[in-house]
């Protein structure tokens, strides 16, 4: 078996992202790795917005799109970081990454990159017509990647955290 010393965790903004990151920080603690918490803003919500600012040819235009993707970056962070249960921030090397493009282009791109071990999504959330044209980023990551991956969705992520929350 593998020893697994990097983890990476792929989180995206929703409600879920807790539990799934929940699950990830117990991993890491469990195994003493290293947590590299990544979120994908999707390059589509980035094309939306530029289109939401209008012409991006104007040099104010630019400048207001960059100073709102920059806004976005921050508060994606601090948003992470409030996720962390505050004893965990010492206990783990953790570091977390906002990226912005294709989410299973950037999600392989960071395990390379780290040399992630292991990658912990939660569930995507795709419209039907998406998931049957174009597939979940899920299938994409597993035909790229060659390491393991854990896929929690729904309830499962509710009871697996249960099962690291057990005292030992």
């Amino acid at each position: 078996m593998t020893n697994i010393q990097t983890i990476l965790v792929a989180c995206d903004l929703s409600s879920k992202a807790q539990k799934v990151l929940a699950y990830a920080i117990g991993l890491a603690q469990h195994l003493s790795a290293k947590l590299y918490i990544l979120h994908v803003q999707d390059a589509r919500d980035v094309v939306a917005i530029e289109h939401a600012f209008g012409s991006i040819s104007s040099a104010s235009n630019v400048e207001d799109l960059q100073a709102y993707l920059n806004e976005y970056h921050h508060e994606a962070c601090t948003y992470l970081e409030s996720l962390l249960p505050a004893n965990c921030r010492d206990q783990i090397d953790y570091h977390i990454i906002v990226r912005q493009g294709q989410p299973h282009a950037q999600i392989v791109a960071e395990v390379k990159k780290r040399g992630a071990d292991l990658l912990v999504i939660g569930e995507g959330h795709h419209g039907y017509l998406a998931e049957r044209f174009v597939g979940t980023t899920a299938n994409r990551l597993l035909r790229l990647l060659s390491i393991p991956m854990v896929s929690l969705r729904g309830e499962r992520v509710s009871k697996a955290n249960q099962k690291h929350d057990k005292p030992k």
